[in-house]
């Protein structure tokens, strides 16, 4: 967010380079700033910080970040590019096919997984949901740019989408998750102590199961207390209010709310 002239006057303004102590940040057409540092460098929580100037701007009086839109991404491991290898050598994503459609979205940088659903609203309408580089919920600025890349003006063929092919991006949607649980503690170990042990643990697991697997399991719940080091037993293991498996829906991610953590007694 730019003050003192308009952030309009900066458009067209490519060479302006921005930074916060070693990150520097190229300013780009669109209004945003891209970190020049490959990965996850620029990804630091830099909401609301001041930003600096690499050169004198006349006129400028602050600059301001105001939101992570695209997180950065490391460089794809051995692992990633061998299953990229695989489907185009097993031709699985051709001829605008589902992989196809998947496979160009998640092709645009910033674009973690997606989810292709073909026939969504008719014959010849695709519907593609992605998640960020993070497995969060993707930025509107995101979904722009992967709706640019297949298909900018809908059935026109102008992107990777084949003519007659209406294709709509949307991002996924959160859903978030209460977890409750009675326990025993070990010697030395606080509440509070516990709850954070747990509540990192349970964030892992989240994180494997968005756009992977369409259930959280009560067994994976189970998994982590029976491991944690702060807790000697428990019982009464809630998630979402119930002691049940939690099915997601297709275009959701969970999300950790809370972790209430109770002292068993008796």
């Amino acid at each position: 967010m730019v003050s003192g002239h308009s952030a309009k006057q900066y458009q067209h303004s490519s060479w302006l380079t921005f930074f916060f102590e070693d990150v520097y940040f190229q300013y780009s057409k669109d209004g945003t700033l891209e970190c020049e540092t490959p990965g996850k460098a620029g990804n630091v929580q830099l909401t609301d910080q001041q930003l600096l100037s690499l050169d004198t701007i006349p006129g400028l009086e602050s600059i301001k970040m105001k939101e992570l839109v695209i997180p950065g991404q490391e460089e794809e491991d051995d692992a990633s590019l061998y299953d990229r290898y695989l489907i185009r050598a097993r031709r699985e994503a051709v001829s605008a096919n589902r992989a196809h459609y998947k496979k160009w979205a998640e092709e645009v940088p910033g674009v973690g997984r997606a989810k292709v659903f073909p026939l969504w609203n008719g014959e010849g309408t695709v519907k593609i949901v992605i998640t960020d580089g993070n497995l969060d919920v993707a930025s509107d600025l995101l979904v722009k740019r992967v709706q640019e890349y297949i298909d900018p003006v809908p059935g026109e063929g102008e992107g990777q989408a084949p003519i007659g092919s209406k294709a709509t991006v949307e991002s996924a949607k959160w859903l978030d998750i209460d977890i409750e649980v009675a326990v025993e503690l070990q010697m030395d170990w606080t509440l509070e102590g516990a709850q954070k042990e747990i509540e990192e643990k349970v964030k892992t697991l989240l994180k494997s199961i968005a756009f992977e697997k369409s259930t959280i399991r009560m067994s994976g719940l189970n998994d982590i207390l029976y491991h944690s080091e702060s807790v000697s037993d428990y019982a009464d293991v809630l998630l979402n209010g119930e002691s049940k498996n939690l099915v997601l829906q297709d275009i959701e991610i969970p999300r950790l709310r809370q972790v209430k953590v109770i002292e068993q007694t008796g």
